[in-house]
């Protein structure tokens, strides 16, 4: 097993971020429902960029066969909070940004797959 150098910080700052990531997800934003979807203002990058940067992270701190179990848990967490915006209306339910938020997942796992897989030296 390979030792994962600050894994408890590694672990605390992960933490933080998806909180930050549910509680910006939660709060009331500049939606107002009489304006509708306007692709001009809707910001799809941020989304995969946030769960870019939360996958990437999580793939630093645990190894590969753990990716497809992280990749599930961060994409049922875009669903499920982009629902809740939908249930408690302070934001827009969009199809879109669930999208995004799982590209940005399976984005990063196959960068992760990649750029952070053991070599092997005979």
């Amino acid at each position: 097993m390979v030792s994962v150098k600050y894994y408890k910080l590694r672990l605390i700052l992960g933490g933080l971020y998806i909180a930050l990531i549910i509680i910006m997800s939660l709060i009331p934003g500049s939606y107002s429902p009489a304006a509708g979807f306007d692709p001009s203002r809707h910001d799809v990058l941020s989304h995969f960029t946030a769960y870019f940067i939360m996958m990437i992270w999580y793939a630093r701190i645990y190894s590969a066969k753990y990716y497809p179990r992280l990749a599930v848990i961060f994409i049922l967490l875009g669903i499920g909070l982009e629902c809740m915006q939908g249930i408690l209306g302070t934001r827009e339910f969009q199809i879109i940004d669930m999208m995004f938020n799982s590209i940005g997942v399976l984005s990063a796992w196959l960068f992760a797959r990649f750029r952070f897989a053991p070599t092997i030296s005979q």
